[in-house]
Formats: C-alpha cells, structure tokens, sequence
C-alpha cells in the first residue's frame, strides 16, 4: 500500500521536518485489518509514500494512527478536532488545512488522523582510503586473489592492510595472552580492545630498539 502527499504543502513538511499530521477521508487498511488488541492508540506500520496516483517512491515512511483528543481507542476526528495539530501538518492555520482538506474532500466532516514520519535511514559505513596504522592505500596494499583491496576492521577504530593486520594480530593476541596468563581472566570488552590495539610503526620500532 502507498500514502499519497499531492498536496506541496504538506509533503514539504513530512521531507523538511521529518514529520507530519495529515487528515484523511477513509481509514488506512493496514489499521482495519488489524486485530483489536493491536489497534491501539499511536500504534505504527511502516510503508512507502509518493506525491501522484502511480507515482515513483520519494519515501518510507512510519504511521501513526490517531484517535480524537488521544482517546485509547483510534476513531473518527471532526475537522474541529484538529486545531491542536494544524502547526505540524504544513499549513500555516487550521482555517487553512481545512479549505485544503474540504478542496480535496468537499463536504467531508469527520475523518481519520495519522502523523507520518520520514522512515530514518541506515547509517553506510565510509571505509577510509588508507590504511589507519602505515598509511599505505588500500588500492596498492596487499590484494586477494580475486583482485579485491583488503581491508580488515580491527578494534577499536582501525582499518588495516594485510600487512599490518597480520602483525598487529600476532602482537596483540601475544599481550591478550601474557595478561590471561598473570591471572586476569576477568577482562571486559574495552580492556581486551585496548590489549589487543595495534601499535603505531614508532611505537614498534622503539620497543624493537628498546629490546
């Protein structure tokens, strides 16, 4: 199913603000094929929305479904009813949302209220280009045999080469196990990933020299 914003006003509001109230004529299907102890108030389905008849998605999109004056049963508004939400629903008066909704639905006096609200979208992961401990690109590091970069996330914030994976690896599992071995078995997750943290190319070299 799909919920329809023709009206620009409105669908402004829902992309610039995240949200919006809107008034419809009819009530939503996904609502009346619900069983009844799920059609409580403020209850929410997801779906998709768009500005025409046959229109391409601009959206997804949460519903939330309204009874009058937030009554624990969902029901019909009168268009009396709405003043409290008109700040939210793109117009800039409650005499104005009106004439929109009588223009679209001429003489409707009751309908059904749902706030609409911009589906958030998933965080994408940005890799960095270089690797986070020698700086080699991953472009020319080390690649497998089927011509991908390589590129291992390692604890806590870093993005390696094979190269420097391996090594930091071997170090870092070396000092996990001398730490277990004196006797500290209790380790918390931020401890084993300090433990285990690769060392900078400096630090190596100094602690090689040290040795």
């Amino acid at each position: 199913m799909v919920i329809i914003f023709s009206n620009e006003k409105a669908r402004n509001h829902l992309l610039n603000e995240g949200f919006v109230y809107t008034f419809r004529k009819n009530r939503r299907k996904q609502f009346k094929k619900m069983p009844k102890h799920r059609q409580r108030q403020g209850f929410a389905i997801t779906d998709w929305a768009t500005d025409k008849r046959l229109g391409k998605k601009i959206t997804n999109v949460i519903i939330n479904e309204y009874g009058p004056h937030r009554l624990k049963e969902p029901g019909p508004y009168s268009l009396d009813d709405l003043a409290p939400y008109a700040q939210w629903s793109g117009f800039h008066s409650i005499e104005e949302w009106k004439e929109a909704i009588l223009e679209f639905s001429p003489g409707l006096e009751t309908g059904w209220l749902y706030k609409v609200t911009v589906y958030p979208k998933k965080e994408t992961r940005k890799y960095p280009d270089n690797c986070t401990l020698c700086g080699t690109p991953f472009d020319e590091a080390k690649k497998s045999k089927d011509g991908k970069r390589m590129i291992f996330p390692y604890p806590p914030n870093h993005y390696l080469c094979w190269g420097c994976f391996t090594t930091s690896m071997d170090a870092g599992l070396g000092r996990l196990n001398k730490r277990l071995a004196e006797g500290n078995l209790d380790l918390s997750v931020e401890e084993i990933a300090e433990t285990i943290k690769p060392e900078s190319r400096t630090s190596q070299q100094l602690r090689k020299g040290e040795s």
